[in-house]
């Protein structure tokens, strides 16, 4: 009945754009169009997401109350398994929370959408969001995403992106071990990460909440990437600032070693495609773009399902292009918000996030092109680290990220990006000043 209602709608409004508007912007209109009916609907879950539950084709459609309909579509293959879990809570260190608690109320928006007053931890409480106009609660849902609890940054070890297409429906024995369904690599690349967190440190109050050494009290992070595979890009290095100044664009700087020399990108290449793959420097973790690059709207409020808590070490991926992972789902509540870019040749008319009303993680984003066609979903998958009963360590209480998934809809084309393994680590500040030093970056090939 359900899936009846849900063809009807879909059947109507796709019959009045193709009178009005004709048949191929009808085309590209439909998806956007039936993803915000989905957000404007009353949600009332009587699904059954009791834990440990298995649901398998056949079940499908009734998984349709707590997943968007694009993402939904993806899990409509004969082998499909979503197991449910429990919904954890994952709070944050109490170090975060009680700096939250002491300077929160201190933080406000500029007349511009910056940040006036933040301090440390979470800029704006659920409470100011919920009073906020819609417009002025998307920017403080955008704030609070990217003053995230994180402790001192992360690294990956072992971190593989995938480039995939189609391959039919039958497993590839060319694929990784992780990848037990279809399709097929077309590039792979592998590199270490590593993001340091250089200011609003809620652990050094004392320090002034910043590091000691060259970008503390001037950026807010670091991240160092370097390829180590394949042959052609091993070597490459690159080193991203963002700045406290949300008005300053990024510093990107990379070192191509076949050219040996160090190039500055422009800001506008953070919206271009990352080496050939369906996501952009903007892209990572849902959303990692500047703040006021865009406008900011919030839609609403959503429970949906995402993997929060893979179950093996290294997530496994399965599906007709082995982009969906074969692990545990549990039902988060979410924020949904709206971004627009301020550029006009932006290569995306909008997206719309699902950010986790607790961490502030983005669950699940949803990109459109120009022609206002969706075109890209974008998700990451997350492990929680079991403290029940203890003090938890510094490390126990942040979402370690295992992965990523681009789904190009249009292209048919998928990006695969997962890590063996994620640390949270505590660095020395001269480990520190090292990783990130003009010497470091054009050192070895």
């Amino acid at each position: 009945m359900r899936e009846a209602r849900r063809g009807r709608r879909v059947l109507t409004l796709s019959f009045l754009l193709v009178l009005f508007i004709g048949p191929s912007v009808a085309e590209e209109l439909e998806g956007v169009a039936e993803l915000r009916d989905w957000i404007a609907q009353d949600q009332v879950i009587t699904v059954d997401l009791t834990p440990g539950r298995v649901a398998r084709i056949n079940e499908i459609d009734e998984l349709d109350e707590v997943m968007p309909p694009a993402l939904l579509e993806q899990f409509r293959f004969p082998e499909v398994e979503i197991a449910i879990q429990t919904t954890q809570d994952q709070e944050a260190h109490p170090v975060f929370l009680e700096a939250t608690a002491a300077h929160a109320g201190n933080t406000s928006l500029a007349s511009d959408g910056s940040l006036q007053g933040y301090i440390a931890g979470q800029p704006f409480v659920h409470s100011r969001i919920l009073e906020a106009s819609t417009d002025q609660a998307g920017l403080m849902v955008a704030w609070n995403n990217i003053h995230r609890w994180d402790s001192y940054g992360y690294s990956t070890q072992g971190a593989t992106t995938y480039l995939l297409r189609p391959s039919g429906l039958v497993a590839n024995s060319e694929l990784p071990k992780y990848f037990t369904g279809g399709g097929e690599i077309h590039r792979s690349m592998s590199l270490f990460y590593h993001r340091v967190f250089m200011s609003h440190i809620p652990m050094l109050a004392d320090q002034g909440y910043r590091l000691n050494t060259s970008g503390g009290g001037q950026v807010l992070y670091k991240d160092y990437m370097e390829f180590t595979a394949p042959f052609d890009v091993a070597g490459t290095r690159m080193v991203i600032e963002r700045s406290l100044d949300a008005h300053e664009s990024d510093q990107v700087i990379s070192y191509l070693p076949t050219e040996r020399r160090v190039r500055r990108l422009s800001s506008r290449e953070r919206a271009d495609s990352w080496l050939g793959s369906e996501m952009t420097l903007d892209d990572f973790e849902g959303f990692s773009g500047r703040v006021l690059d865009y406008t900011w709207n919030l839609l609403g409020e959503k429970s949906i399902l995402a993997v929060a808590d893979v179950k093996p070490d290294v997530v496994n991926y399965f599906g007709p292009m082995s982009n969906l992972p074969y692990d545990r789902w549990q039902l988060r509540d979410c924020y949904v918000i709206e971004a627009t870019p301020i550029w006009n040749d932006h290569p995306y008319s909008l997206r719309i996030l699902f950010v986790d009303k607790q961490n502030f993680h983005v669950r699940l984003s949803l990109i459109a092109n120009r022609e206002g066609r969706l075109w890209k979903i974008i998700f990451s998958v997350y492990d929680w680290a079991d403290s029940t009963g203890r003090q938890p360590e510094l490390h126990e209480t942040v979402s370690r990220w295992k992965g990523s998934v681009a789904i190009d809809m249009i292209n048919q084309k998928s990006t695969v990006a997962h890590a063996l393994k994620t640390n949270h680590p505590i660095l020395p500040e001269a480990k520190v000043r090292r990783m990130f030093s003009s010497s470091n970056l054009t050192g070895g090939r």
